[in-house]
């Protein structure tokens, strides 16, 4: 396990090269700069090979709009208008080739991985923030977790099981709490979430099955509670906005 700490470190190397590490746990590989005080990574790979843990890039929040009720018919073959909200989502670039980032003060990552070819993505900066984020993955097998947070006082949590294709959560604002799980064969889970002090969570489970939670502005009605999205193959977009 490596524990990373201060201003600016950049590592790029198999982790056998950094511990003397078995054959079973080489090749991976550990990409970080961290620029600030007080920002601190810890990183587990020992148990994985071929693995990554590099950058990720997170766009300006760009308006959607989400239907909520499509438009029908009533018993009197009258049209009734859908109904849809617009919410800012923000967007992920997964940078394999870059180093994970660390930007500001107080910042921390707790990341584990094991398996095959899986990779971590991690971008914090709270260089605007008067308090730093944490974020803490558990990633098995070869998919992909990504966790991006802007501002300060952000935490994200997620597990990403074995056969799970990927996982996302996005977080720009002040004092937001995310939690994530993801399981099942090609499954996927995301939550974008914009706005302050939000609290949702978010389990996917089921062969196939992809599950998004939007949130602007919005938490579940009980904080930490998750929405649940058990299926075969369905996608399922969650939203969470104030009308």
């Amino acid at each position: 396990m490596a524990s990373l700490t201060g201003r600016l470190l950049a590592i790029a190397l198999p982790l056998a090269a950094l511990w003397g590490t078995p054959a079973s746990a080489q090749s991976n590989v550990l990409s970080i700069i961290q620029s600030g005080s007080q920002n601190t990574l810890m990183v587990d790979q020992s148990r994985a090979s071929g693995s990554a843990v590099g950058g990720l890039e997170i766009s300006a929040p760009r308006l959607q709009t989400f239907t909520l009720v499509p438009a029908s018919k009533d018993k009197n073959g009258v049209v009734t208008e859908a109904k849809t909200v617009d919410l800012n989502v923000l967007g992920a670039k997964v940078l394999r080739d870059q180093p994970a980032r660390q930007t500001g003060a107080g910042n921390n990552a707790d990341i584990t991985v094991s398996g095959v070819n899986g990779f971590v993505g991690l971008l914090q900066d709270s260089s605007k923030a008067s308090a730093g984020n944490r974020a803490t993955v558990k990633l098995t097998g070869s998919g992909e977790a990504l966790i991006g947070q802007l501002g300060g006082g952000n935490r994200a949590t997620m597990t990403i099981g074995a056969g799970a294709l990927d996982g996302a959560i996005l977080q720009d604002g002040t004092g937001n709490v995310a939690n994530l799980d993801v399981s099942g064969t090609g499954a996927s889970g995301r939550i974008s979430q914009f706005g302050s002090r939000l609290n949702n969570s978010l389990n996917v489970s089921g062969a196939g099955t992809s599950a998004a939670l939007i949130a602007n502005g919005v938490s579940t009605a009980a904080p930490g509670a998750p929405v649940t999205v058990e299926s075969n193959g369905a996608a399922v977009t969650i939203t969470q906005s104030q009308m």
